[in-house]
């Protein structure tokens, strides 16, 4: 009897949690239901920042695609027959501008410049004995012997570039590629060593379209963006206009120099490219942050009234975060900058401080004519 006086006891305390808890849910469910219907009706402000339409100058860009290649590339060669005797350096080591890189056996190559040392100096020897003589050697004797010794030099010159040829030399600051020798190894005259690359200036090649060949100029600055540094630009400079369109894809060939002192950048790498091709003065721009869109374009919410007013734009050039406006709104307009996903047309805002005109610092051009890499 006990026991299932417990057990009443028990069902009823778990009826009455039971019906605590979906009062409570209920009435939540009720509130957050109401409250969205307020948004909904605009009956409950929206906490917003805002900017105002102002003017400023913008740079025009067009976009391409493209990849980079070395300014500075050579395969270095031999330049006689002979045995590898020495390699320097390994595959993929920093070398610096004639730093020896091959060796060849010069031993005879060597032997034979030592000998036309000797023979070079017993010449000017006889020479000047010669010509301390005076009137008992006759002139046809003394022209042999300076011809002797022309001849010596010439010959010495001749030995000492056979010499030189046995050592193989870097040409410029760079990189080097994969040994295609190794030490003992003999090779001919012509036979491939090793690449050498520089890394420190690279070549964006890429090309636009017959359009816009009016607008394009050496020295024009370009942006370069690439997978591996989502977060960082690199600039470069208009070095190369093809005179000629290519006709099959009626674009012309464009090369653009890209410095690349801390070596990020590599030859073959895919690329994004904006090339500036003029400034948009005294445009209209809002931030990029500010404008929305859907299937039916762009548009940005404007302030008016403290209600948000769904606003449909025209946007022309973009640059440094900043968009130009062509239509739909006009200076000094006040468009939400932030928390414009809660908003709908017509909802009711509070703007958490005042609204701020845009600084000219935030599309200014002067830090995108740098050549060197930025964040």
């Amino acid at each position: 009897m006990n026991k299932q006086r417990k057990i009443i006891g028990l069902i009823a305390i778990s009826t009455l949690i039971f019906s605590i808890g979906w009062t409570i849910a209920e009435g939540g469910a009720k509130t957050n239901s109401a409250t969205a219907s307020a948004l909904a009706e605009g009956n409950v402000a929206v906490l917003v920042n805002v900017t105002k339409v102002s003017t400023h100058s913008i740079p025009k860009e067009v976009i391409a695609l493209g990849s980079l290649s070395a300014v500075q590339k050579v395969t270095l060669s031999a330049q006689t027959d002979g045995m590898i005797s020495t390699i320097y350096f390994k595959n993929g080591q920093e070398v610096a501008k004639g730093m020896p890189v091959i060796q060849q056996d010069n031993t005879t190559a060597n032997a034979d410049y030592q000998t036309s040392v000797t023979d070079l100096q017993l010449s000017r020897k006889t020479y000047q004995r010669d010509l301390q003589v005076g009137d008992a050697i006759s002139e046809a004797d003394l022209e042999k012997a300076k011809a002797d010794v022309e001849s010596k030099e010439s010959d010495l010159k001749s030995k000492l570039a056979a010499l030189n040829q046995k050592q193989i030399t870097a040409p410029f600051d760079g990189v080097l590629g994969d040994f295609k020798v190794n030490q003992g190894d003999y090779v001919k005259a012509g036979d491939a060593i090793v690449s050498l690359v520089s890394l420190k200036q690279l070549r964006a090649n890429y090309a636009l379209s017959q359009d816009l060949f009016p607008l394009l100029q050496k020295g024009q600055m370009v942006k370069i963006t690439v997978a591996a540094y989502p977060d960082k630009i690199f600039y470069g400079t208009v070095s190369f206009i093809s005179p000629m369109v290519n006709t099959a894809t009626r674009s012309y060939d464009i090369e653009a120099v890209v410095p690349n002192d801390k070596e990020l950048l590599s030859p073959g790498m895919f690329v994004h490219l904006a090339q500036q091709i003029s400034t948009v003065k005294n445009a209209l721009v809002i931030p990029e942050q500010s404008i929305m869109t859907d299937v039916k374009g762009n548009y940005v919410y404007k302030l008016v009234d403290n209600r948000a007013v769904r606003t449909a734009v025209t946007l022309g050039a973009r640059a440094n975060g900043l968009a130009q406006v062509l239509q739909g709104l006009t200076i000094n307009d006040d468009v939400v900058v932030a928390g414009q996903q809660k908003l709908q047309d017509g909802s009711l805002v509070k703007v958490l401080e005042s609204p701020i005109a845009l600084e000219p610092a935030s599309v200014g051009t002067d830090d995108l004519s740098s050549n060197g890499s930025g964040g």
